[in-house]
């Protein structure tokens, strides 16, 4: 499985890439690839990182919860697994069935995936709407405090 892996990422890249030079044509991508800043860049690649690392934790947080004893590794593996499964498939679907797999390994049966996987989104989604209507009180009262200060 191992061995898999730079071959899938390879494989991947070798699609993508062709696919948006057809739809951008070479000049298009490269301009799109200049307006994007180093800083921008480091920003999304360390979001995403944290983003993973975060799914990771819940994932083995609500598994040991579930009495599911699970390795963070096992459970970063199965947030990959589960992110391009999703990604290739439905996604929910899909993040289950890769998943399920990739923790059959640690002896979590596939209901008790489900279970977790459904917790696991629960609270992603809880939290990432909270953080979004936090940021619409601040947003909302700064632009009402601009506007007064402005008129």
């Amino acid at each position: 499985m191992r061995k898999a892996g730079p071959f899938v990422s390879i494989l991947l890249l070798s699609i993508a890439l062709p696919w948006a030079v057809l739809n951008l044509g070479t000049e298009g991508l490269l301009q799109s690839l200049r307006r994007v800043s180093t800083s921008v860049a480091v920003l999304v690649f360390l979001t995403l990182v944290a983003n993973g690392l975060a799914a990771a934790y819940r994932f083995k947080f609500i598994s040991e919860a579930a009495g599911h004893k699970v390795r963070f590794r096992q459970a970063m593996a199965s947030v990959a697994a589960g992110s391009l499964g999703g990604a290739m498939f439905f996604q929910f679907a899909g993040q289950l069935m890769a998943r399920s797999i990739v923790m059959r390994r640690g002896r979590m049966p596939f209901a008790a995936v489900v279970a977790v996987t459904l917790c696991e989104r629960f609270a992603s989604a809880a939290l990432s709407g909270t953080l979004a209507l936090i940021g619409l009180s601040t947003f909302s009262a700064a632009s009402i405090l601009t506007s007064r200060l402005a008129a």
